[in-house]
């Protein structure tokens, strides 16, 4: 399961955002941002000896209790300490009475009860819309979901897509505000080392990494509670229902164009009275660890740094897949099943230079979508090849600059005193009596 960048997201917003995504609301709030769904998802990422904490509190009342009783709930030296900061950063613990004691606050004590018990069925009420007449059937969903993430992948590694397939410009913007791509000459676009890495995370995570942009350097800052707690709750529709959009406080239903820019719901149009959790929407809180979409190619790396991908035509991922081992090869044949390339010195170097690829992301790639007969062995990647391309990568890093004073003495007298005088001795030879150091040593 994962959940530890969601919880590092819910720890960077304040604490009114924390308060409104835990339900708390005020007198000019029409609808809560968060419900009983939000704390039940928060509770749900928090490790087992914390949820052990928040329980044994949520049972203590707001009264709370005495923090010197509460550490005798844990035997490991220091475990109650870490559990209480995390807790603590998360706004699910608060201190009382000069830290003297502690307990849960209102708001999200009184949601996870409810919780607890399993009083209601779903997030959102299935009130003020009528029947769909033509509601989209779960294939559909899947295809669309398919579709449009797939084309944000795509987009990422510098496919030419069509103008229907281009994601719409706030994706485009959260992957070069992510540094998932980086601007070259002539306005383009071109994947970096990070944005690398992103292709080879499950995608759970992608999408959070993305939301992680987006309520950062775009959403309003009274929004990203609200945004958040949307996200979460998704965690608990069912995929192909639809929901009231009026049901979503107003920071929700700004924020639901930016889900439908992602592929974590879908509706019609702009205007749509009803929206559609996608699987994705309804995954990425609890995402499992599962590897990255391998898109049905098998890649097979020989001892004379050919490689051949076998690949799914089948598979509309397989592209994407694809055009990333174009990054690092020079593709030589193109069939429909089959693709032949090869690793060069320029090819590698070129990564390593221009596009900030690190070796070992070269590397991680090929093994992850390594051929199944050559994944058996401890290293589906011949040693030769794989110390060839560290080298490759290593040669700009065997020399490095550095500006200063070679100093030659005279006596030997001298040239310990200017050792000891030096702040910073690069280098010395005691024999020929000569030092080398940074300019504002010269003159020492």
């Amino acid at each position: 399961m994962f959940t530890g960048l969601g919880l590092n997201i819910i720890k960077t917003l304040d604490r009114a955002a924390k308060d409104r995504l835990y339900g708390a609301t005020n007198e000019e709030d029409a609808v809560s941002a968060g419900n009983e769904w939000t704390v039940k998802a928060v509770f749900g990422m928090l490790a087992p000896l914390e949820q052990q904490i928040v329980l044994r509190l949520l049972v203590c009342g707001e009264a709370g209790v005495d923090i010197t009783l509460a550490r005798n709930w844990v035997t490991v030296s220091g475990s109650f300490a870490r559990a209480v900061a995390v807790l603590e950063s998360l706004r699910i613990v608060e201190a009382l009475d000069g830290a003297k004691k502690l307990r849960i606050p209102t708001a999200f004590s009184t949601n996870l009860g409810k919780a607890l018990a399993g009083n209601t069925e779903e997030p959102w009420r299935l009130q003020g819309i009528t029947n769909d007449k033509k509601p989209p059937t779960l294939d559909q969903l899947d295809q669309w979901t398919r579709w449009r993430w797939t084309n944000v992948l795509l987009f990422l590694t510098g496919e030419d897509l069509d103008e229907t397939a281009i994601p719409p410009q706030c994706a485009q913007d959260f992957l070069k505000g992510a540094q998932l791509m980086t601007p070259i000459e002539g306005g383009m676009l071109e994947i970096t080392g990070r944005g690398v890495d992103f292709l080879l995370k499950p995608r759970a995570e992608q999408v959070w990494v993305l939301v992680d942009e987006y309520l950062a350097n775009h959403a309003p800052q009274n929004d990203r509670g609200d945004v958040v707690a949307l996200i979460l709750s998704l965690a608990y529709t069912t995929v192909g229902r639809s929901y009231a959009i009026a049901e979503l406080s107003d920071p929700q239903q700004r924020a639901l164009e930016v889900l439908f820019a992602l592929g974590l719901i879908f509706r019609r149009k702009e205007t749509s009275s009803r929206f559609y959790p996608t699987s994705i929407g309804a995954g990425v809180a609890f995402g499992s660890d599962e590897k990255a979409d391998t898109g049905g190619v098998s890649i097979l790396v020989q001892t004379n740094f050919q490689v051949v991908a076998y690949t799914d035509a089948t598979q509309a991922s397989a592209s994407l897949v694809l055009n990333t081992l174009g990054l690092f090869c020079e593709i030589k044949v193109r069939l429909p099943n089959v693709v032949v390339g090869a690793i060069t010195r320029d090819i590698v170097k070129n990564c390593i230079t221009q596009r900030q690829i690190r070796c070992g992301q070269i590397l991680k790639f090929l093994e992850t979508h390594a051929h199944p007969l050559t994944a058996k062995n401890q290293s589906p990647i011949p040693p030769n090849v794989r110390d060839q391309i560290i080298l490759w990568a290593g040669e700009d890093q065997r020399v490095a600059f550095r500006q200063g004073w070679l100093l030659e003495c005279r006596t030997d007298d001298g040239f310990h005193a200017a050792v000891k005088a030096a702040k910073t001795v690069h280098w010395r030879s005691v024999g020929r009596r000569r030092l080398f150091v940074d300019d504002a040593d010269r003159e020492r």
